[in-house]
């Protein structure tokens, strides 16, 4: 008996291994776009054709196994938020609630890039059409849909995010960054040149937030409670861009974006982890306890280039199963 179990520990430590960087899925017919995990059991994800043909893609992973949801709609999904209760945006105005993905009617067609979620059960939405038209859509809990949008805005809104009611992030085009103080959308001047665009804004309170962007040229600022910075650190210096960006509990950030791109640790301390599961092109990011879920494939590329999209992980090993 004392030997059956000394083998059974012995086995069980071999087949734990400590956390990593792997890539579980490395060739979908369609690009994961965007990530969202409440734990490391219960990740959804989306995505789409972008053009090339073929529906849009949401994926849900339970800790077994991808099970792959049927959307309804060919317009690609640029983004997905709240897990426990899931909201996905996109192409013509698409949005879809929940895990049956009912279809939720709002009043724009335009291109939807972001959701934000409130604790509350309070619902934003950005989006709009890059150099013509920008779209801000907010719902309270139990109300209509009211049209923020500044008037006269002639740039696209890629992301929004909160750390509370009162406390809401919206960045775009032209280094655009607007605060909701709860009663109005104020703009902010972080300092930033018009043709830089900022693509992710996300945190973990009020007083620590990123903003990702920049095309050829990464930008990353910083939110401390009073003003924006830009992260000076050396490794952003020769960076291709950054497009996504998520903070642990514990205000450990991890930036991506092209070429792989994988940056972790808080300001003044980044660790490139770049080198690691794959060289694709990221989009989106997700970290929860350590538990790093990035998304990407060659999203970059013209349609009707055929579409292949990456997942990769950072913790304990992730299945590769999809059905």
């Amino acid at each position: 008996m004392i030997r059956a179990l000394v083998v059974a520990t012995l086995f069980a430590a071999a087949c734990t291994s400590p956390p990593h960087w792997s890539l579980p899925l490395s060739s979908l017919d369609r690009v994961p776009l965007s990530v969202a995990q409440s734990a490391a059991d219960d990740v959804w994800l989306a995505g789409g054709a972008l053009g090339s043909g073929g529906d849009a893609l949401v994926l849900h992973y339970d800790g077994k196994i991808w099970h792959r949801f049927d959307p309804g709609t060919d317009a690609t999904l640029w983004w997905v938020a709240n897990p426990a209760d899931p909201w996905f945006v996109g192409e013509r105005g698409t949005v879809l609630h929940g895990s049956g993905l009912a279809v939720e009617s709002v009043p724009t067609t335009a291109t939807l890039y972001g959701v934000w979620v409130s604790p509350s059960g309070a619902v934003w939405i950005v989006g709009g059409e890059p150099d013509l038209s920008g779209v801000i859509l907010y719902r309270a809990p139990g109300g209509d849909w009211q049209d923020l949008t500044p008037a006269g805005t002639t740039q696209a809104f890629f992301k929004v995010w909160g750390a509370a009611d009162d406390a809401v992030w919206i960045c775009g085009q032209a280094g655009a960054l607007l605060n909701w103080d709860g009663s109005a959308l104020t703009p902010v001047d972080a300092g930033l040149a018009s043709n830089v665009s900022l693509f992710t804004v996300a945190g973990r309170a009020p007083d620590d937030v990123y903003a990702v962007g920049g095309l050829g040229n990464a930008v990353a600022l910083h939110y401390d409670g009073d003003s924006w910075k830009r992260l000076d650190d050396a490794l952003f210096a020769d960076l291709p861009g950054l497009t996504g960006v998520s903070v642990d509990a514990d205000g450990t950030a991890l930036l991506v974006g092209g070429n792989g791109t994988k940056l972790r640790g808080k300001p003044g301390a980044f660790i490139d982890e770049s080198a690691f599961a794959t060289h694709d092109d990221l989009h989106a990011v997700s970290i929860r306890g350590g538990d790093v879920f990035t998304v990407g494939g060659n999203y970059l590329a013209p349609a009707p280039t055929p579409r292949q999209g990456v997942v990769a992980h950072y913790g304990a090993d992730v299945a590769a199963t999809v059905q």
